[in-house]
């Protein structure tokens, strides 16, 4: 299994161990990695300092968990008293009790008291922890905690404790004493704790969740939802009586529970009526579900629903009031409606409060817009701006056009305003607009039945006959495309386009070079415009053409500083493509016209591609380090005055991996005493070190970048050009520079060690599919699509009047002249594309190449 390890609070690596190892095994393999004694690491996971005989399953640390490693001695424990009586709302010594890993705390007992009826008997009397999880499983099989996971589920999921110190943010903080309580973990600084970080005296806790449905980052954390439970004693549901799990707790005297499925039917239906109740420190929360909303729920159609409605509407009104003192206190429960209801939320409660403080709503359908003007101003003007407002000028009376005098009786004819369609007050406005959206809600959750058109279920046979029709004609269609894209005569199009439109801006490129004494930093900027638009034609064939999917897995804080800052960019060389898949990412951040690689100096002659780089001040290496050392360092120091943010992508392995050439490269890390690689070849840390060294101060930091695709797929640039689709995962880590050592040497040592990680990430990515950050695609930019089809209404419309005029001037010898060049430019390209074929590689790390020269 891989455990993933931050030493002395630095960036997380990788750490492959067994699942029955001990920590003291964890310790040892950290210590021989970090060239440090076993004996004076310490490891902290989960709020506890974990001993030496605990295996890696009794501490419930699962697959990808991260644990803090630190260095320093074991600060006095005394402090832990200390911190105990300096926190806010410190308890008691004999309310302490021994710390323990959050992994086994239960927090239920404090939602479900075991006096209480209803649901507390889920839980044992005197039961105070969860049982410990089997030896087989290698992690907790229980779920105490669930939460609402907003970034990747968007959903209900269940949810991890976990503690850090609350002045460094990191996870050394060592608990006084476990929470016994909610209120210990919602409410800050009741807990104290000592934090083992070298340099740090933080001694409060600081309690966050985390979702446990996927691999998270330290900084990803999720919503807790304390009302929500399993449900392990099969209680049922108050609403539909069916047993389900996990389930929703009131906290009324009588323990209610409500399913999920039936609490948020229960928040759109008072949603739509309006119904949520006002508190003062609360804001608008619901109560228990009273004995009337059965009702709602137990109608087996709708029929019967609007039937039972149009006799009773007194029914309806008294879902308002539930049990008493029953208010959900979290109102993040709410964000169970999803994100279209849950905004409807926010805007319910926004509206009421306007209302409350002597507000008005704009009147206006589909406007809607709260205003607060002075309380004896009767003229209102909607001012547009922010995209709030539609401008209407009305009475504050009577929501009528503004008028002088008194304003209309309500036996009075309706004015002119009333006449357009606008409405006469709040409330009917406001119930229009929820009304409207309830039939949306209907609309999109129901179909009309044949018979009385009354909304019943969605999957019935006239939905299912559309649907399956829609998908049928949309299958036909994308059979005709794909068919299409795989046409010798669409390839020619596209080359055509790209050889002509990138010859037109390599000859502009050309012209710009006397701007070169005159003005270096404009001619920096137009080659970088020009640049992006013969590149952008190759990321539109991979994101437009062949649609192909590309999954980013980083950190969410380091998401955000992608294209704004310098960076060197580590990439592997596994794949026929993958130089386009790290253009691909270039362009999702807006730097790809301005990217830089260290490229061998063959590719300099080869037209367009190469010419671009030229003007580029692309690093051109013939890959020998004795006659490139000066070369490579002039062309470095150069970029240090780029006006442009720009990526320098870099292949440190110096050539595409192959079998022949990783056993050649294992022989070689033999030799040097160098732990093997399994999926990389030995990467050439001269070139990087003075990248490193001639860059710093200007590159803010290192992407480690590791790319693999899904399904075993091998990626091709000729598949690409006939429209197959690939699914593409990268995992970026942003590594500050300022971790990259100066010195030669360490540099080389540290670039080692990163190939290590790379390679464990690697077994992690063909193991589980995925890699231990978030998920997440970068808005695809429409600039690559657009900067094509540009080229390509410029350039196809001679092409076919040449092509019509030579077909009617009949000579034989003009229709074989073109043919003739038509496959001159299908060879031309043919041999473009095989150049990124890995079978049609360089020989550079070849043993047979080796053998040749000599």
């Amino acid at each position: 299994m891989i455990v993933f390890v931050r030493f002395n609070s630095s960036h997380g690596f990788p750490v492959e161990v067994g699942s029955d190892s001990s920590i003291l095994q964890l310790k040892e393999a950290v210590a021989q990695r970090q060239g440090v004694p076993a004996d004076q690491l310490r490891v902290i996971f989960a709020g506890r300092e974990l001993s030496n005989d605990l295996t890696l399953q009794n501490c419930d640390l699962a697959q990808q968990s991260i644990v803090h490693i630190v260095e320093s001695p074991q600060k006095n424990s005394q402090d832990k008293e200390k911190t105990e009586y300096s926190c806010v709302g410190g308890v008691p010594k004999a309310l302490k009790r021994e710390p323990e890993s959050l992994t086994r705390i239960d927090l239920s007992t404090s939602i479900l008291p075991s006096v209480s009826a209803g649901l507390a008997v889920i839980l044992d009397p005197g039961k105070n922890s969860v049982s410990l999880p089997s030896e087989k499983s290698g992690a907790a099989s229980y779920n105490s905690f669930y939460v609402f996971c907003k970034n990747f589920c968007q959903a209900v999921k269940p949810g991890k404790l976990r503690v850090r110190c609350s002045v460094c943010k990191q996870g050394t903080l060592t608990l006084a004493r476990g929470p016994s309580c909610w209120d210990d973990v919602l409410i800050p600084n009741r807990i104290g704790g000592v934090c083992q970080s070298q340099g740090c005296n933080g001694n409060v806790a600081e309690f966050y969740f985390k979702c446990g449905a996927h691999p998270t980052t330290d900084s990803e954390t999720s919503v807790a939802l304390n009302l929500v439970t399993t449900n392990s004693r099969c209680i049922t549901c108050i609403t539909c009586t069916d047993i389900r799990s996990p389930v929703l707790v009131f906290q009324c005297v009588h323990r209610h529970v409500i399913c999920l499925d039936c609490f948020h039917l229960y928040c759109v239906t008072m949603l739509n009526d309006r119904q949520f109740i006002h508190d003062p420190e609360l804001g608008y929360s619901l109560s228990c579900v009273e004995i009337f909303t059965w009702l709602w729920f137990l109608a087996d159609t709708a029929s019967l629903v609007h039937s039972l409605f149009q006799h009773f509407p007194s029914s309806v009104t008294a879902v308002q009031a539930g049990c008493p003192d029953s208010l959900i206190k979290e109102l993040h429960h709410f964000r169970i409606l999803g994100e279209e209801q849950y905004n409807r939320y926010q805007h319910y409660g926004a509206e009421e409060c306007v209302l409350q403080m002597g507000g008005v709503l704009c009147p206006t359908p589909g406007c809607g817009a709260g205003l607060l003007p002075e309380p004896d101003l009767r003229r209102i003007v909607c001012e547009p701006g922010n995209g709030i407002g539609c401008g209407s000028v009305f009475c504050r009376e009577c929501k009528e056009e503004f008028h002088e005098g008194e304003c209309n009786s309500l036996l009075s004819p309706p004015g002119a305003m009333a006449q357009k369609g606008y409405v006469v007050d709040e409330h009917a406005a406001m119930q229009a607009r929820w009304e409207e959206a309830s039939r949306e809600t209907i609309k999109k959750t129901t179909k009309p039945c044949p018979n009385c058109n009354i909304p019943v279920e969605k999957n019935g046979c006239l939905l299912n006959f559309v649907s399956e029709g829609i998908l049928l004609l949309s299958q036909q269609i994308m059979d005709i495309v794909g068919f299409l894209k795989s046409q010798f005569i669409c390839h020619l199009l596209i080359c055509y386009i790209f050889i002509v439109s990138g010859l037109i801006i390599n000859f502009m490129q050309l012209f710009t070079l006397i701007l070169w004494p005159i003005n270096k930093q404009l001619f920096r900027k137009i080659n970088c415009r020009l640049a992006y638009c013969i590149s952008s034609q190759m990321v539109m064939l991979l994101e437009w053409w062949s649609g192909t999917d590309c999954t980013l897995y980083t950190d969410p804080e380091s998401y955000h500083k992608y294209g704004k800052e310098n960076a060197i960019v580590i990439l592997n060389h596994n794949f026929e493509i993958d130089f386009l898949c790290g253009w691909n990412f270039c362009e999702r951040f807006g730097v790809l016209g301005s990217s830089k690689v260290l490229a061998k100096k063959e590719l300099s002659y080869m037209p367009i591609i190469g010419w671009m780089w030229y003007f580029l001040e692309i690093v051109f290496c013939k890959r020998k380090w004795e006659e490139d050392r000066k070369t490579v360092v002039q062309k470095l120091l150069n970029l240090r005055d780029y006006p442009e943010d720009f990526w320098f992508l870099i292949h440190c392995e110096g050539t595409r991996f192959t079998e022949q050439k990783h056993q050649i490269s294992m022989k070689v890390a033999e030799a040097k005493g160098l732990p093997k690689l399994k999926y990389h070849l030995l990467p050439r840390t001269k070139g990087f070190a003075v990248t490193v060294q001639c860059l710093r101060n200007v590159v803010s930091a290192v992407y480690d970048s590791t790319l693999n695709f899904r399904n075993n797929e091998n990626p091709t640039l000729l598949g690409v050009l006939n429209g197959k689709k690939y699914h593409a995962d990268l995992y970026v880590r942003r590594i500050p520079l300022e971790d990259v050592p100066e010195d030669e040497q360490e540099c080389s040592i540290w670039l080692h060690k990163l190939y290590q990680e790379k390679d464990a990430f690697q077994e992690e990515y063909y193991r589980t599919g995925t890699y231990p950050a978030v998920p997440t695609i970068p808005p695809r930019r429409p600039w690559t699509l657009l900067n094509w089809l540009f080229w390509a209404l410029l350039l196809l419309y001679p092409l076919f009047q040449l092509l019509i005029n030579m077909i009617n001037s009949g000579s034989s010898l003009t229709l074989a002249s073109f043919a003739f060049v038509i496959i001159i430019a299908s060879v031309g390209v043919r041999w473009m594309i095989g150049v990124t074929e890995i079978n049609k590689g360089s020989t550079y790390g070849n043993n047979d190449n080796k053998q040749k020269q000599k």
